[in-house]
């Protein structure tokens, strides 16, 4: 995952779109990166069930534990689950807007 001229905000919503849960940004950074994010692909040998035959199916691959780690590694940006007060809107009613 490659961003250009980004603010860190933008990798904040990525890795919670992909992680299906809220990120909030505690950078405290300001301003436009580039970011190069290369989670890593999974690991033929981990991805069978201990004594598992070469035909069984293989154990789901976790990418939203990569990108974390990657995060951590690559980019030195740790995650810390913690529970924080969120703002969030609540659409009870929409309608077609009517002609003035």
């Amino acid at each position: 995952m490659t961003f250009r001229k980004m603010p860190v905000v933008a990798l904040v919503n990525t890795v919670s779109n992909i992680l299906q849960t809220p990120v909030i940004d505690r950078t405290g950074l300001a301003g436009f990166f580039d970011y190069t994010l290369e989670p890593a692909p999974p690991d033929p040998s981990q991805m069978r069930a201990p004594g598992a035959s070469a035909g069984s199916p293989v154990t789901a691959y976790n990418f939203g534990d990569a990108v974390v780690a990657a995060m951590q590694e690559q980019l030195g940006l740790r995650l810390e689950r913690q529970k924080a007060p969120l703002e969030i809107t609540i659409i009870d009613h929409a309608e077609q807007p009517t002609e003035n």
